[in-house]
């Protein structure tokens, strides 16, 4: 009895390991992988599947119970920095026991802007504790001011954890239904570059805070599915020679699968560099290593260690190269890449442009993908498919998206779009007239909500205040 039973279970573990065999035998794999990375993103992908669309699912329940997951987030950061600086002035003891706690929050909290938390972020600079965040900030986010004054803002690890498990997860549901090809065992271009840190007199990096080489074990952790080597994220103070080595690895592997950057802009200058600059990196596929123009701007550790990722001449691809470059911008990506799927990136707002000129020139023919809303201040939207009867209608391959707000993510108080001279009053206007206005200090992180529309820079406005601006006409997406 125990035999066959025991045979029984062996032969299930058989036929299961046989058909994951086949599935990973029948996927378009990378050129450039080997057997332990091609398993390594097989692996890792069967995982994201799973968690994403349980995520999916946990995001959807929050949409239909907006009302009171916005609530119990209130009251949730309220109790977490009551004991703040902030908490204490802003009475956020007495407002957290209230029964109806946003309409407490909204009658005692005033709508803020940038300069409201100054005072506050001059004490996390020196090097105080629990002034805005009981929990010890990592670093200072800093916007980068294309709209406005550059603006800081605390950031810690639960802002980090909430963006990873309210967005990234949930928008790998989306990429799946969007285009279930993007996810056999193909690399990504990534287009990401060191950052450059100030340091605060207490200590605290000041910088970007979008995903990056900065995120330490966690983006090592992905190297095996990005066509970039580790040494290519490092090339910090020198974005021409960084972004070159994107591309010279990235035409390395004739099956890259998906080109991936914060906003579409970036993917468009990789193409122009490539159209541009074919010959030498076509020189350099063809030697094996890098040509002497970028090698001299690098130090030698990291040109060496460059030059051994490479892996030796290869001839045959530089010359496909070259003829691909040869016919000209239009359609060039697709000639260089013939199975990229996507362009992962932002291709709304003001990069709306952006998307449509790649998609007229260089890019002609490859979907650009928009899935997620968010700035310095924090996760704002995610681009969702799969909806009843199409609603979300998922994101089109032209850039754009419609956003739906996370509801665990950052509290929203909704304002109407009104004339800059004709201020309102921030409580009791109806949703849907514009963007969401941050409501201050326990939303995220040291700031409230957010408005959907100035998400131009990638993250503008104050601790306070989300994404600063409320004319929704600026952006090319919809929230939901």
């Amino acid at each position: 009895m125990l035999r066959r039973f025991g045979a029984g279970v062996l032969g299930v573990g058989a036929g299961a390991a046989g058909i994951e065999a086949a599935r990973f035998a029948c996927f378009d794999k990378s050129e450039q992988h080997t057997l332990s990375t091609a398993l390594t993103q097989f692996c890792l992908f069967d995982a994201l599947r799973i968690g994403s669309w349980f995520a999916r699912r946990r995001h959807d329940a929050d949409c239909a119970n907006f009302p009171e997951v916005q609530a119990e987030l209130l009251r949730s950061r309220l109790a977490a920095n009551r004991d703040t600086v902030y908490g204490r002035e802003h009475n956020f003891q007495t407002i957290m026991g209230s029964n109806d706690v946003v309409d407490a929050y909204r009658s005692s909290h005033p709508l803020t802007r940038p300069d409201h938390y100054q005072s506050y972020v001059a004490q996390i600079l020196a090097g105080d504790e629990a002034v805005l965040n009981a929990e010890a900030e990592t670093m200072l986010a800093a916007t980068s001011g294309t709209s406005g004054q550059r603006n800081i803002l605390p950031y810690t690890p639960t802002m980090g954890r909430t963006f990873f498990s309210k967005g990234i997860i949930v928008i790998f549901d989306t990429l799946l239904q969007a285009c279930p090809a993007a996810f056999g065992l193909q690399k990504t271009c990534k287009l990401a570059f060191e950052p450059v840190f100030e340091v605060s007199p207490g200590g605290l990096r000041i910088g970007p805070n979008s995903s990056g080489p900065r995120e330490g074990k966690s983006f090592q952790r992905l190297l095996p599915l990005y066509s970039t080597p580790a040494a290519g994220y490092a090339i910090p103070n020198d974005e021409y020679a960084a972004l070159y080595v994107h591309a010279l690895f990235a035409l390395r592997d004739r099956n890259l699968g998906i080109i991936e950057a914060n906003f579409v802009s970036l993917p468009a200058r990789l193409l122009r560099l490539i159209h541009r600059d074919g010959d030498a990196l076509a020189d350099d596929l063809a030697g094996g290593e890098l040509g002497q123009a970028v090698a001299n701007r690098l130090p030698p550790t990291t040109v060496s260690a460059l030059n051994e990722a490479l892996g030796g001449p290869q001839p045959q691809r530089a010359a496909e190269v070259r003829s691909a470059i040869g016919e000209g911008r239009h359609g060039l990506a697709r000639r260089l890449w013939p199975k990229l799927r996507l362009f992962n990136a932002n291709g709304t707002g003001a990069f709306a442009t952006y998307a449509a000129k790649l998609r007229a020139a260089e890019g002609e023919g490859v979907p650009v993908i928009s899935t997620l809303l968010a700035a310095s201040e924090g996760l704002i939207g995610v681009s969702l498919s799969g909806g009843v009867n199409g609603n979300p209608p998922g994101p089109s391959v032209d850039g754009h998206a419609t956003y739906c707000l996370v509801p665990g993510a950052m509290f929203f108080e909704f304002l109407p779009v009104v004339p800059a001279e004709d201020p309102v009053a921030h409580r009791d206007h109806v949703v849907g007239g514009g963007g969401a206005s941050g409501g201050g200090g326990p939303g995220g992180g040291a700031g409230g909500g957010a408005s959907a529309g100035s998400v131009d820079d990638g993250g503008s406005g104050g601790s306070g205040g989300g994404v600063s601006g409320g004319d929704s006409s600026r952006y090319d997406g919809t929230l939901l």
